[in-house]
This record gives structure tokens, sequence and C-alpha cells, in this order.
């Protein structure tokens, strides 16, 4: 959420002039829309599901028109972290015109190789072994209609029956079982988030301000239906993919100026995954050592220096090419 920021956001600003950190829709503390109620999903059209990251796209594109119109300036730097990351290249693809720049922090996109298949020559056969062929094709078009119809009929099972019927109740059940009334509960929110964001998210480091942080990693837990969002978000996952392997990198490479920052030690996403992104959008890769998943929250010092570096160097190069 926007509480991660809080260590580099005036230095950021002090460079460009307006910045705005946000909550991406069904995060921190936006709302949590319920399935049936506030929106009806038919497993066809992810942008219908505010949970989808076409969806939270598409969101994060009309708010940044909206932060133009607002500004001086025709084109945003859009920085993006782990999930936002994602949802900064979707933006970027979708709505170029938009986007001066690309930072993204350990980012979570799957980085895969556009590859071409070279068409095979056709071989020459006699007539029954082709009509022969051409049966098998049809018999394999008709294979692949029927897999399709029960993979559609599957996901309709999950969304209507046992997602809504069993899975959201017992789990949402559990789930305030565990944070409110059980164990884990300690004064204000669970004590594992301390453990898990100490061990995982910030690989061990101790730093300043971790303190102020971690109340804001807590209060989204506290708004109301935070265990429906996550549900939601993680049954769009299973349905939709979450467009984790629709980003073009090559593409988004030749079309702007990208800057990858990675922590040595992310456990979340590997830095080796995060270098590979660099390297398919043919940019500067920042490795930070001794930091974890949020390196603007355990080292925003070697992370507001990257960025405003980075953003040095853009505006130096836009004003020569002006």
């Amino acid at each position: 959420n926007c509480t991660s920021w809080l260590n580099v956001q005036q230095g950021i600003a002090a460079v460009a002039g307006t910045t705005a950190a946000v909550d991406m829709p069904g995060f921190g503390l936006t709302e949590r829309p319920r399935r049936g109620r506030d929106y009806h999903d038919s497993g066809h059209d992810p942008l219908r599901n505010p949970y989808t990251t076409y969806s939270i796209a598409a969101a994060c594109a009309q708010f940044s028109q909206s932060v133009l119109k607002c500004s001086e300036s025709d084109k945003l730097i859009i920085i993006g972290h782990s999930l936002g990351g994602l949802v900064s290249c979707l933006v970027a693809l979708k709505h170029p015109e938009l986007v001066h720049g690309l930072v993204l922090v350990c980012p979570a996109v799957l980085p895969k190789r556009k590859t071409e298949k070279a068409p095979k020559a056709p071989k020459p056969h006699g007539v029954v072994i082709g009509k022969v062929l051409n049966a098998l094709s049809v018999l394999w078009s008709i294979v692949k209609l029927l897999a399709a119809l029960f993979v559609r009929a599957v996901q309709l099972f999950w969304s209507v029956l046992c997602y809504q019927l069993l899975v959201n109740p017992i789990t949402r059940f559990l789930l305030k079982r565990l944070i409110f009334r059980g164990r884990l509960s300690r004064g204000y929110g669970p004590t594992i988030f301390d453990d898990v964001l100490q061990r995982v998210v910030w690989s061990g480091k101790l730093f300043s301000g971790r303190h102020t942080i971690l109340e804001g990693y807590k209060r989204p837990i506290m708004a109301k239906d935070f265990d429906q969002g996550l549900l939601e978000f993680t049954a769009a996952s299973a349905i939709y993919g979450n467009g984790i392997a629709t980003v073009d990198l090559e593409e988004l490479g030749r079309r702007h100026k990208c800057l990858v920052i990675t922590g040595a030690k992310d456990a979340i996403v590997p830095a080796s995954n995060s270098k590979r992104v660099a390297e398919l959008l043919g940019c500067p890769f920042v490795s930070i050592p001794d930091s974890g998943h949020c390196p603007m929250e355990d080292q925003p010092e070697e992370v507001l220096r990257a960025i405003t570096d980075y953003m040095g160097a853009l505006n130096r190069e836009t004003a020569a090419v002006s």
C-alpha cells in the first residue's frame, strides 16, 4: 500500500515536483467490492472483475489521467512495486501516451521471451493419407472445443457453487478467527505480520521507521471486508491468471525508458527474475545489497538515489532531444 513509499516520496517530490502514492483498488484502505452485490463476474471479461490486474490497470490509468489534468505535465513517470510493477507495465503498454518513464521495483512479472515458430514446410503425401490427416485435424478441433467447454464448466462450478457457497464463507470465518480471536492476536493486529515482514519482506533487517511502516501494513487488515478482498483477488488470479504472462517486455522496452530495482535478498520475487526483466527491457538494473522485497522500506536512501539518478538522466535526454 501507499505507506511503503513514506521514506522516499518526499525525496522523489524534491526532483519530480508532484507525486502521488496510491492504494490499488482492492488493496490498502480502498473498498472491497463483493461479488453478486457490487459486480457480476461471468468469467469471460476480466474488466468486469475489479480484482484482476487488467481492471486494476484500467483504474490506475484513469487515475493517471486525472493527475495529469491537475498538473503542468503531459506525461508521468510511473513507479510500481511487486504486483504494482505488473500493473505499471500493463498501463504503459495500453496507454503509452501517459507514460514518460517506468521504474519497476521487484516487479512480479514473469519474464518470457516471445518466440515465433517457423512455419513447417508441407510434406507431400498421397490422397488417402491426406484425407486421414484432414479427419484427424477435424477430430482434434472437436477435442479442443470439448476441453474448452469443460474448463468453462469447471470455472462456473468454482465461481457459483464451490467458491460462493463453500470456500468463501469457510475461509473468511477461519481468517477472522485467526486474526481477531486466535493465538495470533496481540493488541493491534496479528503478531504473525511482524515475523513475516521481518523475515521475508525485510530479510531480517532492522531499520529506522519500520514501526510506522508496520502499522501501515496492519491498518488494511482492520478495513471492512479485507478478507473478502483477499479471497476475491486469489479467485481472480486462479481464473484469469492476472496477466502475469501477457506482458511483452521487449515491446515495452522499445517504447519507454525503464529502470529495474531489486533487493539482493528478495525472497518473494528473486533478484534473478528482476535481472531477467531488465535484460528483456534493455534497461539499467540496480541490485541493492542487504535488502529484501521492499527496498524502499529497508534501504530508502539507495532506492531514492537510483530513482533520482534515473529521473535526472531521463530529463537530460528529453531536453537534448527537444
